[in-house]
């Protein structure tokens, strides 16, 4: 097995508090995951250790467990119960969001898993890279369409 780490930068529009309500609320995934990518997710259990089931429309269902959530620091870890595609196995990830000014912030992810060979590793990595840049899309489209019409946030 070969070990291997995927980062993503992306960044948004929007205070830090914007983003991070929407990655805080784990079972919330469906709201603002890109539309027409997932046909349900489902929730067992709640905090730490819960674990949401995201059904894709592929026919693909992704299990990630809440390992932590630090809203102070604004950090969530995770860690998928089960394999991906590829034979990717292992993957455990943390995402932190950072304040850049008062009305712009940055989403920092990095997700560590293991594949079967490095012959292996450029697939998954265009895989998870791939899951990363729709997060980032959904948020996005989530918070600047809810700014366009002038919806309320919570906080």
């Amino acid at each position: 097995m070969v070990e291997v780490e995927s980062h993503r930068t992306a960044e948004f529009p929007v205070p830090a508090f914007r983003i991070w309500e929407l990655i805080a609320d784990f079972g919330g995934i469906g709201e603002w995951w890109p539309e027409g990518m997932l046909t349900r997710v489902e929730v067992e259990g709640e905090g730490i250790g819960m674990v949401r089931h995201m059904h894709t429309v592929v026919g693909l269902v992704l299990s990630e467990r809440l390992d932590g959530l630090d809203p102070s620091e604004r950090r969530i870890d995770l860690s998928i119960t089960g394999d991906l595609p590829g034979g990717i196995s292992g993957y455990t990830a943390f995402g932190r969001v950072v304040e850049v000014a008062p009305d712009s912030c940055r989403l920092e992810w990095t997700g560590r898993y293991r594949v079967p060979s490095r012959e292996d590793e450029a697939g998954a990595r265009a895989f998870l890279e791939g899951a990363y840049e729709m997060q980032a899309r959904g948020l996005l489209e989530h918070v600047t369409s809810r700014t366009a019409t002038g919806e309320p946030t919570t906080s």
